[in-house]
């Protein structure tokens, strides 16, 4: 973390942290030593949910979403973390666009994903199609 403190000292050019916060240990350890600029982060890599947001009522810095090519579910489970956060800058969930049309998607492509638009019935669909 001390090398993240001295790149930040050394320019004003916002340096976000990314793919080098994969776990919420990580994001604990550089927030807890001084780290106030930008941080995206990707809920479904980062540990346990519930742990995510406790975190996030410490941290009150710059704070961006992310996806990393979830099914439906963990979509639907990013959204809906994001959609708590009080201050998120931005979701980037332009992952969908990859895969192809399986009919497991619950979101449509493109800039309008919205959280909520998965049932726990869908959820459950999804996941009894995955088992098969």
């Amino acid at each position: 973390s001390k090398a993240y403190q001295a790149l930040q000292n050394v320019t004003t050019t916002p340096h976000p942290l990314d793919e080098s916060t994969t776990h919420l240990l990580v994001l604990s350890v550089i927030t807890a030593g001084g780290w106030n600029s930008y941080i995206v982060c990707k809920p479904l890599v980062h540990g346990p949910l519930d742990t995510i947001q406790q975190w996030r009522q410490i941290f009150r810095g710059k704070l961006s979403f992310s996806s990393v090519f979830e099914t439906a579910i963990g979509m639907e489970t990013l959204l809906q973390i994001a959609s708590q956060d009080a201050n998120p800058l931005a979701i980037g969930a332009g992952t969908l666009a990859y895969f192809e049309d399986d009919g497991l998607s619950r979101h449509p492509i493109g800039s309008a994903l919205t959280p909520g638009q998965v049932s726990l019935e869908d959820m459950e669909s999804v996941w009894c199609q995955l088992q098969k």
